[in-house]
């Protein structure tokens, strides 16, 4: 079984588009348990403007380009279904790169350490009542991923969720590696 699930794996990355969609529900509105088992509430901070993404957070001058390039073109995707626009969420951003670096060595939406991707905006410090995770690899360029996201429609049905307000996105040039976090 392992063989014939590598081999299906293989066929698919030589056609150049790996990519999983996954959502969870919290137990707790707008909130999540800690390692520790504590309820922690996170307040974003200020909401200001970035080119045409709304942004939640502090500006990050590390954000590669291609994230805003991606807010951008989702939005597109979102208005056109007369959807509201997802703010960038620069925590949620922090989660995604490190999801994007993960899916170099473990393309799943299970991380190296066996557990679940959205424990990756756990250690974060992300509270969400509602959470979807988007990856791709081996895809060079903003417009060909959100291609590729909006054609599959497990993707799809996470980046057009009416329940998501924010996004986040991480991206490794070194295999062009994506995730994409959404929360609401």
């Amino acid at each position: 079984m392992k063989k014939l699930f590598a081999l299906a794996l293989t066929a698919v990355m030589a056609f150049g588009m790996i990519g999983c969609g996954g959502s969870e529900k919290a137990a707790e509105e707008t909130a999540m348990l800690t390692d520790e088992g504590a309820e922690e509430i996170v307040e974003d901070g200020i909401i200001i403007g970035m080119g045409d993404v709304p942004l939640a957070g502090d500006p990050d001058d590390d954000i590669h380009e291609y994230v805003y390039e991606v807010v951008e073109l989702v939005n597109e995707e979102r208005a056109a279904e007369g959807l509201a626009p997802l703010e960038l969420d620069l925590t949620l951003c922090e989660a995604a790169q490190v999801r994007a670096e993960e899916a170099k060595t473990s393309f799943s939406h299970t991380r190296p350490n066996g557990s679940k991707c959205f424990t990756a905006l756990a250690d974060a410090g992300v509270s969400y009542q509602f959470a979807g995770e988007n990856l791709a690899g081996k895809i060079k360029t903003p417009e060909k991923v959100v291609k590729a996201w909006m054609d599959s429609e497990g993707h799809r049905k996470n980046i057009m969720a009416e329940k998501y307000s924010y996004i986040g996105i991480g991206y490794v040039e070194n295999g062009n590696y994506w995730a994409q976090f959404f929360i609401g």
